[in-house]
């Protein structure tokens, strides 16, 4: 009796263990989200796939005056807007607080890690040719996505110390490394997105108005005299992450009413058609400063929309590519505003 019992138990075992087992033809499905690059015309012809990777794309960036794109997967890397010739530039991983100078030369980006509850960051310089990369400042602090002056010789960056809260904006020299204090906020006020304004002596700047609200001043400021400064608008900073920025003719988006175009100069606003959302996906000026382009990620097939100011023309494209849960992002024109360049997410089953 007792050798049967044995007998019985070791056959179960050997039952349960053949059925837990993987056998050559049992597959388990898991869902891989993955991107690629794509180009097209402005008329929605001549799409064409760059990238056959199927690997996250962390970052993109068109670079109109080399005719190259910049993007990072698991590493860094330019290639010709064709998809050709790419080269590793760099193991370092650049992200969306990513700045590159006017000339393409330099790209500054900022790597925030936390310590406990504490976080601290490094601003980078990497090299676009090189890929040689440079710290230029390390913070026990969150410091924002930073600005660049159209030389290249100057940076701007909100630094935000948490517990208590110290926020302050600073000007940083790009050769000799020199910075100095421009402001400082209290009551966990702060600042983000700092520029400068085209041809002028002048910074803009988002500044938060309270510390329950997410409503923010847009705020212009004299760096000769920072008592020197005025409010354009009041905004919701709920959208920052759409990163908005001034172009060549001193023109800014940002969220409110759907997408809002400000003249820093004249303090004139035009709000693009309803068509938008506030939360669009990305947003980013042509090289000439004359276009905006956006995407627009919502329940109906995502939109490519290029936006003149000058004339309120709205040119919107729906690329016949990607799935259900495709989103398109990072959109840029090139230097003839004749080719965009955009990325699209996909999720797929895969088996393993």
């Amino acid at each position: 009796m007792k050798t049967t019992a044995i007998m019985l138990f070791a056959l179960w075992c050997s039952l349960f263990f053949s059925s837990c087992s993987k056998t050559a033809d049992d597959k388990f499905s898991e869902q891989h989200t993955y991107s690629e690059i794509y180009s097209m015309n402005v008329d929605g012809t001549g799409l064409t796939k760059l990238t056959s990777d199927k690997k996250y794309i962390g970052f993109m960036q068109y670079l109109p005056k080399s005719d190259k794109i910049l993007f990072v997967e698991d590493n860094t890397y330019i290639m010709d807007s064709d998809g050709s010739q790419r080269e590793l530039l760099s193991n370092k991983i650049p992200n969306r607080t990513t700045k590159i100078t006017q000339d393409e030369q330099t790209a500054y980006f900022v790597e925030k890690n936390a310590l406990g509850p504490k976080i601290y960051s490094i601003l980078y310089s990497m090299s676009l040719s090189t890929g040689e990369v440079r710290q230029i400042v390390e913070d026990s602090s969150e410091i924002g996505i930073p600005g660049i002056s159209l030389d290249g010789s100057q940076l701007l960056y909100s630094s935000v110390i948490f517990a208590p809260s110290s926020p302050s904006l600073y000007l940083l020299n790009t050769v000799t490394l020199e910075k100095r204090k421009i402001k400082e906020w209290e009551n966990n006020l702060y600042c983000s997105y700092p520029q400068f304004v085209p041809n002028s002596n002048q910074i803009l700047f988002f500044e938060k108005i309270d510390s329950i609200s997410n409503n923010a001043y847009l705020r212009v400021m004299d760096l000769a005299d920072t008592a020197n400064n005025q409010i354009l608008d009041t905004v919701n900073i709920y959208y920052e992450y759409s990163s908005p920025t001034l172009n060549s003719n001193s023109e800014i988006f940002y969220a409110k009413n759907g997408i809002t175009v400000l003249d820093v100069a004249t303090n004139q606003k035009t709000a693009i058609p309803s068509m938008f959302r506030s939360d669009y996906d990305f947003s980013s000026w042509s090289y000439d400063g004359t276009k905006l382009i956006v995407t627009n990620n919502e329940s109906y097939i995502t939109q490519i929309v290029i936006y003149t100011p000058s004339d309120g023309t709205v040119l919107s494209i729906k690329p016949g590519v990607g799935t259900i849960t495709s989103a398109y992002t990072y959109p840029y024109l090139n230097s003839t505003n004749a080719k965009i360049f955009f990325t699209v997410s996909f999720t797929e089953t895969i088996l393993i």
